[in-house]
């Protein structure tokens, strides 16, 4: 909240004016409670069959906000009548107009709640109180009814007409002239963006929040009830996520989610809000690339009807393959444009390798990969083809963070939810989330694909996060599509998770990788948070009791033996790890032989061309 107290001269006359003309036109006549403000509040609700008038004086309202809670029950409106009448007998009217201006709600900045009449208008127009003119007023006094509802950055059109009904209201009072309530009418909103601009605020949320409250409440509820949301939002989070996109060289949309939740702490969608209120990050979908690989290797992991579940030392074949799809044929290429034979399945998603991806998508199915989305979170269409497993179909940065989710947890899907609760203006709870996060993996299977994502951070194409001292906090995959259009990074710590999305809002080549765009922003934002939530000291990912380790050599993916020269300790769930020994390093003529066609087929681990 932010509020700077009023000094008493500092309150123009047509302020006041504005403010008694539409909320309580008897104010100087009554003596804190208006009775025929009450029964005429009451007889035009009858009519409309809801509420659509309070009965309260300013004064009242007053000693609601000062002192009473918002439910509405007989013995509160008979406190409030009572301290109304107090107040009046001790202030006088001027007093009670300026404590009233002083903290009263007119809405938010970011995160930050605007309240009193000198943080409005700055907000608002930029100017101290007593240069805001007849217009200006009217707005700021229109507000009250609801700051959401007729905020005018975000619904100037509501804004301007609420505007203009103080300015009647003032002129039935007698306040203006016929020809000044004209020449009011004609001046346009006035309100500056020249603070939006610069600071680090949570538009694209607030505009979230918006539409999730829309979706469910009609705009009258919205705007005619005094709602109150609590939202998920992290203040400092957000800071943190705002400054990190702001100095990205390319549009960008960043989300962070509690993994064990779902609660969003902080959202971005866009580098400027004030020049696009587009929300890349819930409203556009694009293709992840890559980034949508990890789904491809957990189904492998997971098994399926006749077919036995892959271990992270399972061989792929990287190679040339033909495949026949609508129209023609097609040949997956590899980012560096060369094939690496046998590779194991641990190799192939931390280096990402589309060849080994789609001979992997091809050998499980389709359909398969798309059932362990859907189980994982992701709800836009996927289309049944190859091209699945490299990121083909469309998906938005908020789904595709939250599908990250079960890595990241333990096994639980959870849905993302920005809404804690909404409470009507009697103090009724109109909503409350309650988050159940579903299991849909053993914790052993999630346990796998957080090492594997990890495996990414340590050797493949995340490696780069250790130009900011992440490589041992964190999880995560790059995504890149065709000729560098999007570029993605969708990562985790234990505290925190996260997604970024670069690219352009008309796709064009851009020429960037997930590495070289959504990463950075990605590592500037998780780095930041580390201030607050120090590293842990041991591993912040235990390993489980059934999964159980072996030390095998990546290039047969079998027990390493004594010839062996490259070694691994690789993790597999519990009965399967591989029991043959690796024929390829035996030793004699014959093993030389072996050792040296497959060493000239498959580089070593970790080299990368």
């Amino acid at each position: 909240m932010r509020r700077t107290p009023l000094v008493p001269d500092e309150i123009p006359l047509v302020m006041k004016q504005a403010l008694v003309a539409i909320e309580d036109r008897r104010f100087y006549s009554h003596t804190g409670v208006d009775p025929r403000g009450i029964l005429r509040a009451a007889w035009r609700n009858l009519r409309a069959q809801r509420i659509t008038e309070g009965g309260s004086t300013l004064t009242q309202q007053l000693a609601k906000n000062l002192f009473l809670s918002p439910r509405r029950t007989f013995s509160r409106k008979l406190k409030e009548a009572m301290i109304a009448l107090y107040l009046e007998a001790r202030y006088s009217k001027d007093d009670i107009l300026r404590i009233y201006l002083d903290s009263v709600y007119f809405g938010q900045k970011g995160s930050i709640g605007i309240v009193g009449l000198t943080e409005a208008s700055r907000h608002f127009f930029a100017l101290p109180p007593q240069e805001l003119g007849t217009a200006q007023c009217a707005l700021l006094a229109g507000l009250l009814r609801s700051p959401a509802g007729y905020d005018p950055f975000r619904r100037p059109e509501r804004s301007l007409g609420r505007r203009n009904e103080v300015l009647a209201a003032m002129r039935r009072e007698g306040f203006l002239s016929p020809r000044q309530e004209m020449r009011a009418r004609s001046e346009p909103l006035g309100v500056t963006r020249s603070a939006q601009e610069t600071d680090r605020d949570a538009d694209h949320f607030l505009s979230f929040i918006e539409r999730v409250i829309a979706a469910r409440y009609s705009d009258e509820a919205w705007m005619t009830r005094g709602m109150t949301v609590h939202t998920t939002l992290d203040s400092w989070l957000q800071e943190q996520a705002a400054a990190a996109v702001a100095k990205a060289p390319f549009e960008t949309a960043l989300v962070a989610l509690d993994p064990r939740t779902g609660a969003i702490r902080a959202l971005v969608g866009g580098r400027n809000f004030a020049k696009s209120q587009f929300d890349r990050a819930t409203q556009a979908r694009r293709q992840p690339g890559s980034a949508f690989k990890p789904f491809v290797y957990g189904a492998a992991l997971r098994g399926g009807p006749g077919r036995a579940p892959k271990t992270p030392a399972a061989l792929l074949d990287d190679t040339s393959q033909v495949y026949r799809i609508e129209g023609g044929t097609w040949t997956p290429r590899n980012y560096d444009r060369i094939f690496h034979g046998r590779v194991t399945l641990r190799d192939a998603l931390a280096r990402s390798l589309n060849a080994a991806s789609v001979n992997l998508a091809s050998e499980i199915g389709p359909r398969a990969i798309i059932d362990y989305a859907r189980e994982m979170g992701i709800r836009s269409p996927l289309r049944p083809t190859l091209g699945l497993a490299l990121g083909a179909s469309e998906v938005s940065l908020l789904e595709l963070t939250a599908a990250y989710a079960p890595f990241a947890n333990g096994g639980f899907r959870v849905e993302p939810f920005a809404v804690e609760a909404a409470i009507d203006a009697e103090g009724g709870v109109l909503d409350f989330h309650n988050p159940e996060p579903l299991s849909v993996m053993d914790h052993a299977d999630a346990y796998l694909m957080t090492d594997l994502l990890r495996e990414s951070v340590r050797s493949g194409t995340a490696r780069g996060l250790s130009r900011w001292g992440l490589e041992t906090l964190a999880a995560g995959k790059t995504g890149t599509t065709d000729d560098g259009k999007d570029a993605w990074f969708i990562g985790y710590t234990p505290s925190i998770l996260a997604g970024v999305w670069s690219g352009s809002d008309i796709p064009k080549a851009l020429g960037i990788t997930g590495a070289s765009a959504a990463m950075p922003v990605w590592a500037a934002f998780v780095k930041a948070t580390r201030a607050r939530t120090p590293p842990p000291k041991t591993d912040p990912w235990p390993r489980p009791e059934s999964v159980v380790t072996a030390v095998v050599d990546p290039h047969s993916g079998l027990l390493a033996r004594a010839g062996c020269r490259d070694r691994r300790t690789e993790l597999f769930l519990a009965g399967t790890a591989p029991t043959q020994e690796c024929p390829l390093h035996s030793g004699g003529p014959w093993g030389w032989l072996k050792r040296f066609f497959s060493d000239s087929e498959a580089p070593s681990p970790g080299r990368f061309r």
